[in-house]
């Protein structure tokens, strides 16, 4: 999560569908009496959590409920009586406990409570489940073997069956694992819903509720259908509580003050943390006057809907570069698109220190002990990178905030820098639509603040992809050399290869192939298919210790797209696609990156909606592979305890 990191979850495209149908449905509610949009949303939300349509056995007892929620409002003063009736009427027209309710309904209790974008998401697939769509959840549900390491072979949905279903008991609380949905247990008259759909058989909608055939006879035995969406209000989104500072004299706090999120969109942003007083810290801290600390642990907490947080410091001559509050950026880069946010020396003296990207909690960069980063210069920037999402159904408006604590070493207990924090990415990345492409490359250690080659010790690694990756490996390569430069580590031909940027003062001379004498070594040691949770792997003294002479392969398969598969779509073209090209006045993308990588001769246009191209880009929806790692010298082993 340092260095050209990767720029974050890309939204789902019905949070931004479902965002408008919630605004029409409350819009188709007001009357001339009743012109108070605002009020009638807030009381059909109050009416969600208190009265329950899963569950409802007949409209009048709904309507009783409904009843009782208005006139309490009324009472209170929290709702115009004005509107009264225009609720009444709005939620009557739903239907509750009226006719069949086939699975499209079902499909309305998991948008709302389980299609999150931590959950069953086309972004993140928890279980392998994407439950996002009626179309792909029904594929993904009904008779299909669930995924949990205890199920025993279980069927997530068996027709006619809701007792042997390992969704029911996953609902209810019986099956091994957490209940689902975590955090927001549905009501009791709501999984009924569910059960009664699977005890019918488990039928599609069109196969239970066929469209009318026009004559308006009501089908001979059959049940009438109501299909009309479900309000459900069981997911609320709610804050984080701040996160304590440090105790005066050991440490700091960093504060990212709050920044709103419209429903159905992402951004990414920076902020600048100038004029810190460091001096006057580390003389709190116990430093002698005119030192300033040195960090020895890093601890997060920001609210759900952050994709990443990231730190970087800037220890250069012209900290009054960088701009005040907010400003646009990648990771902590902003010289090339917008330079007059930052100095124009960033680049050269920006640094990673720490990162995360664990939303709704708190998380800590720890280092081994004695194993710290210094600060650099009494007028050092720290500079956060946040990118947030707000993908939540119902859709609502939620804000960004972080805290950032840093705590400090006492005098006398640091004892070796971390000298290396590593990014590494592959950003020639570039896979067609219904196709799949595997890149690898290879690493050397360089010392962060040094630059040059140094034995590592390293003792955190982990990869990183967006939601088409499906596979990626890191191997250790040791003893191999490359034909035309002895200095470049290799286990097989490929990793000779050039590639833009490679070959420094010695060139990159082609057609290379890899030299591998006897006792040579080409050993994985790192392997995940989870795009969004990666395992991050923590080494013990000695650590991983790779020479300078020797490297670290990472590989990764992305797949964009597969065809007759809806739960794995490939990138498409549509407003705020990223590096798409998305042109607003022809509604198309103009797609430039094919040319410039040299996938293309001429550039090409693609109509919305139509598949595109995956390439390296900021946002979820188009892709990163990327190595992260922290390692200290291995000439400062011995000075630790």
């Amino acid at each position: 999560m340092m260095g050209t990191i990767s720029r974050g979850l890309a939204l789902a495209a019905m949070a931004l569908v479902g965002s408008a149908q919630l605004a029409a449905a409350q819009s188709e509610c007001m009357t001339s009496k009743c012109q108070n949009l605002a009020a009638i949303s807030a009381m059909q939300t109050g009416i969600a959590g208190e009265c329950d349509c899963a569950g409802a056995t007949n409209a009048k007892k709904y309507m009783q409920c409904v009843k009782k929620s208005l006139n309490a409002a009324i009472a209170s003063g929290g709702f115009p009586r004005s509107c009264k009736t225009a609720v009444a009427r709005c939620e009557a027209a739903v239907g509750c406990g009226k006719g069949l309710r086939p699975f499209r309904t079902i499909q309305t209790v998991f948008t709302q409570s389980c299609a999150l974008s931590t959950c069953h998401s086309t972004l993140t697939r928890q279980g392998g489940l994407v439950l996002e769509s009626e179309e792909v959840a029904y594929a993904a549900l009904v008779d299909r073997p669930a995924s949990h390491p205890e199920a025993g072979g279980a069927k997530l949905v068996v027709p006619g069956d809701p007792k042997s279903s390992f969704l029911v008991r996953k609902l209810r609380g019986t099956a091994p694992g957490d209940r689902m949905p975590v955090g927001s247990q549905l009501s009791d008259g709501t999984i009924k819903l569910i059960e009664r759909w699977i005890d019918r058989g488990a039928k599609t909608t069109f196969d239970e509720c066929p469209p009318s055939d026009g004559s308006g006879k009501k089908r001979k035995g059959k049940k009438a259908c109501n299909d009309r969406p479900l309000r459900t209000g069981n997911f609320v989104w709610e804050p984080q509580p701040a996160l304590e500072p440090p105790a005066p004299g050991t440490g700091l706090q960093l504060y990212t003050p709050k920044r709103d999120v419209v429903p159905g969109t992402e951004w990414e942003t920076c902020f600048a943390f100038k004029n810190i007083p460091w001096q006057q810290l580390g003389l709190a801290a116990g430093y002698a006057p005119g030192e300033t600390p040195i960090i020895k642990k890093q601890t997060y907490r920001m609210h759900e809907g952050s994709h990443h947080l990231l730190l970087y410091a800037y220890f250069g001559p012209t900290p009054e570069g960088w701009a005040d509050g907010f400003f646009p950026c990648n990771a902590a880069n902003c010289e090339s698109e917008n330079p007059n946010d930052c100095p124009p020396d960033a680049s050269q003296y920006t640094i990673p220190i720490g990162g995360t990207q664990v939303a709704g909690t708190r998380y800590e960069v720890n280092y081994p002990e004695g194993v710290g980063i210094p600060v650099l210069t009494p007028d050092t920037v720290l500079i956060a990178n946040l990118h947030y999402t707000n993908p939540f159904q119902p859709a609502q408006p939620i804000y960004s905030e972080a805290w950032l604590n840093l705590d400090f070493y006492k005098p006398g207990e640091f004892k070796a820098i971390l000298d290396g924090i590593f990014a590494i990415n592959y950003q020639d990345l570039f896979v067609e639509p219904y196709t799949s492409k595997t890149y690898s490359r290879m690493w050397m250690p360089r010392g962060l603040l040094s630059g040059g080659s140094t034995d590592a010790a390293v003792f955190q690694l982990f990869g990183h992809m967006h939601k088409r990756g499906t596979e990626f490996q890191i191997d250790i390569v040791r003893g191999g050399t490359c034909s035309g430069r002895p200095d470049w580590a290799c286990g097989r031909d490929d990793d000779c290869r050039c590639w833009p940027g490679r070959g420094g003062g010695g060139g990159c001379p082609k057609d290379q192939v890899c030299n591998k004498p006897a006792g040579a070594e080409d050993a994985p040691i790192y392997y995940t298919s989870a795009w969004d949770r990666a395992p991050v792997v923590e080494y013990q003294k000695p650590y991983l210790l790779v020479d300078k002479t020797e490297g670290l392969r990472w590989t990764c398969t992305h797949t964009n797209g597969v065809e007759g598969d809806p739960s794995k779509p490939p990138k498409r073209c549509h407003e705020n696609c990223g590096s798409c090209g998305w042109d607003a006045a022809t509604r198309t993308c103009i797609f430039r990156r094919g040319v410039a990588q040299g996938y293309h001769t001429t550039l090409r246009t693609y109509a919305e909606g139509e598949p595109m191209p995956v390439v390296f880009g900021e946002l979820a929806d188009d892709d990163m592979c990327n190595m992260f790692g922290y390692f200290i010298k291995q000439a400062d082993l011995p000075l630790l305890p």
